[in-house]
């Protein structure tokens, strides 16, 4: 079995589109669990998830790795698909998300990418810096960080390891790449594994998530 995790607070929004484009899958390769973990939301993120088939576990508000955690202890799947509530998988992404899990066993997790049509000037530009960010990967056959937007973790990797660290309110995914890396762990880049998503289209919304990521 495969399981999607999706963290989502304050999600109302945008959790309708995630879960349809979930639906939508084409191929996938295993039966399918789609797990929302509701954050303590104050609006109506959960009922939504419910109406569009996901199951749904609820939490008082305590961020996203907090959430994942939730996710990943609650899962019924060996391998984990990660993405978030603003986001629109790709037709064919839990397919490319896991195939390098799939065909190597050796393989810990993998990492996908974003991609967007918008055409304001400041979307495209962060598409740009995701793209340049991923033209680099492509060079690495194992690489030392994911981005759980669009992520595939085997299920027990993440138990073994203690999954997210709560103590950080973001760029939680990070520390637990760094941390799998540093033990050994073989992370991969799968380009084709694709989310759709709506970047920052203004400059305030640019640097606000610029401090928010820290970088």
């Amino acid at each position: 079995m495969i399981t999607v995790i999706i963290p989502a607070f304050n999600a109302a929004a945008t959790i309708g589109a995630c879960l349809q484009a979930l639906r939508e899958q084409t191929a996938v390769p295993a039966p399918l669990e789609i797990l929302v973990v509701d954050d303590g939301s104050a609006d109506a993120t959960a009922a939504l998830a419910r109406q569009h088939g996901a199951q749904v576990l609820q939490q008082p508000h305590a961020g996203p790795a907090a959430a994942r955690n939730r996710g990943i202890h609650a899962a019924r799947g060996d391998l984990l698909c990660f993405t978030d509530a603003d986001c629109c998988p790709a037709p064919d992404w839990i397919a490319e998300i896991t195939a390098p899990l799939r065909a190597d066993p050796a393989i810990a997790a993998c990492k996908g990418t974003y991609w967007t049509d918008q055409r304001a000037l400041f979307a495209r530009f962060v598409q740009l810096e995701y793209e340049d960010k991923y033209d680099r990967l492509r060079a690495y056959e194992r690489i030392t960080f994911l981005d759980f937007y669009a992520a595939a973790c085997r299920r027990q990797v993440l138990l073994d390891n203690d999954g997210f660290d709560e103590r950080f309110p973001n760029s939680e995914d990070r520390e637990l790449s760094y941390r799998l890396a540093a033990r050994g762990y073989q992370l991969v880049f799968q380009p084709s594994a694709r989310v759709g998503h709506l970047h920052a289209d203004s400059l305030a919304d640019y640097f606000r998530k610029k401090v928010q990521n820290g970088y």
